[in-house]
């Protein structure tokens, strides 16, 4: 027992280190399902206790130890960065997860100070260990070696191990391709995927996945044609072909949240944000829009820009990397194309960072744009590119984002972003910068006078980081708002304004410095969060100005400017085919138009696992997280079976690219 003292203290001490890793990354600390790091502890034992010698064995621990180390610490960081567990996914997005990083310490100070102290501590007791294994045995007392029975047992335990931990990713990607329905996810799932398997055997898992099924099975492929060529056409409204004729600007403004708009009074934001606040309650200038009060979703930017141009995502891969190549015909793009003229429209996807930024650049065509215009095609036009800043603190150099502002990349780009067609229109989709975090000071905003605005006005004040981090936020969102200025007064002075739908939503809340929860915690806010589930962290704005719709509320008296109804990112594409009257496949869309009562959509986040709307939030249906009072379980549970029913149908067409050859 003696000689193997340093192999059971790691082992004890492995998972002392795991559980406390778990409550930095919002987990309990347990894991639930816990036969993958067992898995991973007999074969580390198995390894270990076969070894001959008292050194080898403490050497070993030592390295295992360390490993473990770096990989909770890893698993902290990342989830400080997105709020999200390691997928093997993510391995397509490392340069752009590079490209956007700033800050280098983004792990928890108190995990990072425990892991290292208890590795150091433990490492000291191994080393001892071994020194005085050496002087003992140099006294005449013979050096410690296993018996062969116990080493041929112990490797045997350590090859069973391994085999089991390379084949259990394929056993389970094998029983998914089984799966008959996705309602098991309702049900099965307990929790995001540290909360599942630990950080440290969830990293190694998801490697082993690289060489293991998608899951998704390419079988009976003719129900999958019945699936799309059966369906019914999409829900329509009152609304219908409202917005005929009509240009559409879409506008996903990176990281837009409500909580910078409702933090002071109407008249001193309005003085911040002109812009926005008319749009949402009127003013002399361009009116107001309808306001979906109660839109949220739980996504990453690539994600829900996708959605709002597809009107769905698949639950694996991700589409910019693994699907850039299959053929979208149910794009907003593409279902729009012939009404707007075919060859005589214009459509232009346009993002003021790089062209490989989630590989926009080489999609665009087959989600149905004629072009793609990034920052070194706006640099051209003569746009100010801003960079990364190395910052000195100390012995520690951080690198400052500046962004790249969204107001000079629509002054300079307004002529291809919104151009005079002689015949046809136009339809443009933006995608905005400035918002993004993390949310140092930025030159290239206080240069604008936007922190000097804000300081006229005594508002965002400087205070500690989280106070700081609002600041440049807001200024952000200033900036942000100056664009919205300059497109609407380019737009009038061309004689387009009154013949163009704009739509404004946003991605997902400011989860960058996590943001948000500070933000919606705020004591002065008016619809402050009730607990660290409440889907009021996930509620962001989305707009609709449309002339034409506005009129015809008015004039009819049908809805009001102000829509409570929940609302998600999978409800913009059908909303647009009601507005411009164009007829798609209910089946290809998850979600419906905002203005037919009939169903109510949900969210079944792919990243992070968990099921919401305004009224709900959880991983497994029998443990909520979240429930409002009052409302009605198995409401949601219909809709979420509904969604679920096209999910695995979806999953097919995107994993056997259907579209190429079944137009």
């Amino acid at each position: 027992m003696l000689q193997n003292l340093a192999v059971w203290a790691w082992l004890v001490l492995a998972v002392i280190i795991e559980l406390v890793a778990q409550v930095y990354v919002d987990a309990k600390p347990y894991i639930a399902s816990f036969w993958m790091p067992m898995v991973l502890a007999f074969m580390g034992l198995g390894f270990l206790l076969c070894l001959p010698g008292i050194k080898s064995k403490n050497i070993f621990v030592i390295v295992f130890l360390f490993i473990q180390v770096i990989l909770v610490l890893a698993g902290n960081f990342l989830y400080n960065a997105n709020g999200a567990a390691f997928q093997k996914e993510m391995f397509s997005q490392r340069s752009d997860a590079w490209g956007a990083l700033e800050k280098w310490v983004l792990f928890d100070v108190g995990l990072f100070i425990f892991a290292w102290v208890m590795f150091a501590a433990f490492m000291t007791f191994a080393i001892v260990h071994i020194v005085l294994n050496k002087r003992f045995a140099l006294k005449g007392m013979p050096k410690y070696k296993p018996a062969k029975k116990i080493r041929f047992t112990a490797l045997g335990l350590f090859v069973v191990c391994l085999a089991v931990f390379c084949v259990l990713p394929i056993v389970d990607g094998a029983r998914e391709k089984r799966q008959t329905s996705y309602h098991y996810l309702l049900t099965s799932n307990m929790g995001d995927a540290n909360q599942m398997r630990g950080i440290s055997s969830n990293f190694l898992y998801e490697v082993m996945k690289l060489g293991a099924s998608s899951g998704v099975s390419l079988k009976d492929m003719d129900k999958v044609k019945r699936f799309v060529d059966d369906s019914e056409p999409c829900d329509t409204s009152e609304f219908f072909e409202t917005s005929k004729g009509n240009n559409l600007v879409m506008i996903l403004a990176e990281s837009l949240d409500w909580h910078v708009l409702e933090r002071y009074d109407e008249n001193t934001t309005r003085e911040l944000f002109p812009t926005l606040m008319e749009f949402m309650y009127g003013g002399d200038n361009f009116g107001s829009g309808v306001t979906m009060t109660n839109f949220r979703n739980k996504e990453k930017t690539d994600t829900a820009e996708m959605i709002s141009m597809l009107g769905n995502y698949p639950t694996k891969q991700y589409i910019n990397y693994d699907f850039y190549k299959n053929e979208y015909p149910f794009s907003i793009a593409n279902m729009l194309r012939e009404d707007f003229g075919g060859s005589d429209s214009q459509m232009g996807w346009f993002h003021n960072s790089t062209r490989k930024a989630y590989n926009r650049g080489k999609m665009a065509g087959n989600m149905g744009f004629d072009a793609f215009y990034g920052i070194e095609d706006m640099v051209k036009e003569g746009m100010e590119q801003t960079y990364f800043i190395n910052i000195k603190k100390g012995a520690m150099t951080t690198r400052r984002g500046e962004r790249n502002v969204d107001s000079m990349a629509v002054d300079v780009m307004k002529d291809y972003m919104f151009p005079q067609l002689d015949n046809g229109q136009f339809f443009t989709y933006f995608t905005t910068y400035v918002m993004h975090g993390n949310y140092e000071e930025r030159n290239s905003l206080a240069k604008r006078d936007y922190y000097k605005k804000l300081d006229d006005n005594k508002v965002f004040p400087k205070g500690n980081k989280r106070d700081n981090d609002w600041r440049t936020y807001a200024a952000a969102t200033m900036d942000f708002d100056e664009s919205l200025r300059i497109m609407m007064e380019d737009l009038e002075r061309k004689k387009l304004l009154d013949n163009t739908t704009i739509v404004i939503f946003s991605d997902h809340e400011t989860y960058y410095t996590d943001l948000a929860r500070y933000a919606k915690s705020y004591p002065e806010m008016p619809n402050r969060m009730k607990g660290k589930y409440d889907p009021e962290l996930y509620r962001i704005p989305f707009i609709i100005w449309d002339k034409k719709l506005t009129k015809k509320i008015d004039d009819h008296l049908i809805f009001t400017r102000t829509i409570d109804k929940f609302t998600t990112h999978a409800d913009i594409v059908p909303t647009l085919l009601d507005l411009f009257g164009v007829e798609g496949k209910k089946n290809l869309y998850l979600g419906s138009s905002i203005f037919d009562d009939t169903e109510e959509s949900i969210v079944y986040s792919r990243v992070y696992r968990y099921f919401l709307n305004d009224r709900f939030l959880f991983y497994n249906l029998n443990d909520l997280l979240y429930k409002e009072s009052g409302a009605d379980v198995s409401e949601f549970e219909a809709n979420a079976k509904r969604h679920l029913d096209k999910l695995y149908y979806i999953d097919k067409i995107y994993f056997s690219n259907y579209f190429r050859n079944n137009v």
